[in-house]
């Protein structure tokens, strides 16, 4: 995702107007009784988003969204009782419920204060990682009629599958990445990860670090540790495992967020 469309309402809008820009984290929705079934590609979108806030500086930046489970980017605590409209729009599923977003509230101080410093980055006072899934591989099960992107944007229409990656995406936020080592377990399953993604200051630099490891068919339980020179320093674990078994037999294309 590129900032051209940022870019092109900001001059739309003229200088006399201000550009309220979104970020958002993700993006699936299957509610027939809305019409409404696609999937967007948000792999790597969260992060990706915020350095954009610091590229383009506007003057609001809005968090789409709070609470918007129907479209799987929500960013606060799941709450059941909220959920009812899967059941009103005749959801195959509740794509929803157990599935935490919470990893994407772990950096908002530090992009937030970071965008109102002018894209500089504050003093990290607390190391932290992140991590988010998707719980099944995405030919484990039938897609539940969903596509890739929405003809009525525009858009070439794909199967969904080709629009994601069976991956454990992790993030850090770290001092410096000297002598860190990243592992991602999924059922017991250890790999040492490797950033692929600096802060824009550079490697060694305080700011965010940013990874990936493909799950492949390990299903279980996800642990992500971050240690430096093999002391513990951050952890991301406690959400639903990957499963290679769909509820109702359909994919659920959104994403555990720890």
């Amino acid at each position: 995702m590129t900032t051209q469309p940022d870019q092109e309402f900001q001059t739309a809008l003229g200088a006399d107007k201000s550009y309220m820009m979104p970020v958002s984290p993700w993006f699936f929705t299957n509610l027939p009784g809305f019409n409404k079934n696609w999937l967007w590609r948000s792999d790597g979108l969260w992060d990706l988003r915020w350095e954009q806030v610091m590229e383009i500086q506007p003057e609001f930046v809005e968090i789409l969204t709070w609470n918007d489970w129907g479209e799987s980017n929500y960013i606060n605590k799941v709450r059941q009782k909220e959920l009812a409209l899967f059941t009103s729009a005749n959801a195959a599923i509740n794509y929803a419920i157990n599935m935490p977003h919470k990893g994407w509230l772990k950096f908002l101080p530090f992009y937030i204060a970071q965008y109102k410093a002018g894209g500089v980055a504050p003093l990290v006072t607390e190391e932290k990682v992140a991590a988010y899934y998707r719980p099944h591989p995405a030919t484990a099960c039938p897609s539940g009629g969903t596509t890739g992107n929405n003809r009525n944007f525009g858009q070439i229409e794909v199967p969904p599958e080709q629009l994601v990656e069976d991956n454990v995406f992790f993030a850090a936020l770290l001092v410096s990445d000297a002598d860190v080592t990243v592992t991602v377990s999924v059922g017991g399953n250890t790999q040492i990860a490797t950033f692929t993604k600096f802060p824009t200051s550079g490697v060694g630099t305080a700011g965010v670090y940013q990874g990936a490891v493909p799950f492949g068919t390990k299903t279980g339980d996800v642990v992500v540790t971050v240690t430096r020179a093999g002391m513990l320093i951050a952890k991301a674990s406690g959400g639903p495992g990957i499963s290679a078994t769909c509820v109702g037999i359909v994919q659920n294309w959104n994403v555990v967020a720890l």
